[in-house]
């Protein structure tokens, strides 16, 4: 199949557009099995497709030229159970984006446990669907959860460079992890925080 990939223009990426597609249809598909509020489970929602779209760019094609890490090209290395492990790190990193900026109507830190909380047991579910096979990343750092956007977005970079096998270009990565968060960051505002907003009614906090 690689080989063939290799032959077909645009097969790897089709194909890894569509395993990120699939994956992010069984992390949404959690509120339910999770039996998450309705006001969770549309948070849960957005930051899954926050994350599905940060891999997308990074694997597959960027809308922001910003988001670039030079792994389109990569995908034969994203094998399912290191793509489980990326998309999982890219959703707790839309938890550090959350707990950093907010979304309207909701408690930071009692929403951030509970969706810290529903992404563990997706972890754990996900593990047992046939083909992604054992998954158990663990997090970037003990203290992920208290950093700064900046900070947690380098022990990302670290770690995605590291389970892909690909050598850590340290003149480049101060750069491209400076880009990417300032990306991540309006992506955020724009894509969970304005339809946040919409839902409940209200406007977003920069229209106020």
């Amino acid at each position: 199949m690689a080989i063939l990939d290799a032959l077909v223009p645009g097969r790897a990426k089709a194909n890894t557009r569509q395993a990120i597609a699939e994956l992010n249809d069984l992390a949404r598909k959690e509120a339910e099995r999770q039996s998450l509020s309705p006001a969770t489970a549309m948070l849960w929602n957005f930051i899954c497709d926050g994350a599905s779209d940060l891999m997308l760019q990074l694997f597959v094609a960027n809308e922001d030229k910003t988001v670039d890490w030079k792994l389109k090209g990569r995908n034969g290395r994203l094998k399912p159970p290191r793509l489980v492990a990326i998309f999982w790190w890219m959703v707790l990193f839309q938890l550090v984006l959350f707990k950093k900026r907010g979304a309207e109507g909701y408690e930071v830190e009692d929403e951030f446990s509970a969706l810290h909380s529903t992404a563990q047991r997706f972890l754990k579910s996900i593990s047992s669907v046939d083909g992604y096979g054992e998954a158990d990343p663990g997090h970037w750092d003990a203290g992920w959860a208290s950093q700064v956007p900046l900070e947690a977005a380098l022990g990302l970079y670290n770690h995605i460079m590291q389970i892909l096998g690909l050598r850590i270009d340290l003149q480049q990565r101060i750069n491209r992890v400076s880009l990417f968060t300032s990306a991540s960051e309006r992506a955020y505002d724009s894509n969970i925080k304005m339809k946040v907003s919409r839902r409940n009614g209200t406007k977003p906090d920069e229209e106020l």
